[in-house]
């Protein structure tokens, strides 16, 4: 009996005597202006595998701008240019150069 209030006391000694943590307060980062910057890419394979397109866009910090092109499987060529800003949102402008070309499908065999 003494021994297990002994332990028992020992037990809540050692609970209430631990050091008790405060919650963290939070840290919060500071918001960073948006920065200026560019970039630029393209990828062009053979004419036979119809691997074309490109981006590129830049922002002076406020307003973003760019452009991309894709070669459509319809022999097109689609070419996008837009502009993103606060007020307006992103405007874009999609026009396509050349004329589409729709190959025959190949005929089905007959099986009787």
């Amino acid at each position: 009996m003494y021994t297990s209030v002994f332990l028992l006391s020992v037990v809540l000694s050692c609970a209430f005597g631990a050091p008790q943590y405060q919650a963290s307060q939070p840290v919060y980062a500071p918001v960073e202006e948006p920065q200026p910057y560019a970039y630029q890419y393209a990828v062009q394979n053979s004419p036979n595998q119809e691997n074309d397109f490109s981006a590129e866009e830049s922002s002076d910090g406020q307003v973003i701008s760019g452009s991309y092109q894709v070669a459509l499987p319809d022999g097109r060529i689609q070419t996008v240019t837009y502009t993103v800003s606060g007020d307006s949102g992103y405007v874009a402008d999609v026009q396509y150069e050349g004329t589409p070309s729709y190959p025959e499908a190949p005929q089905q065999p007959r099986y009787v």
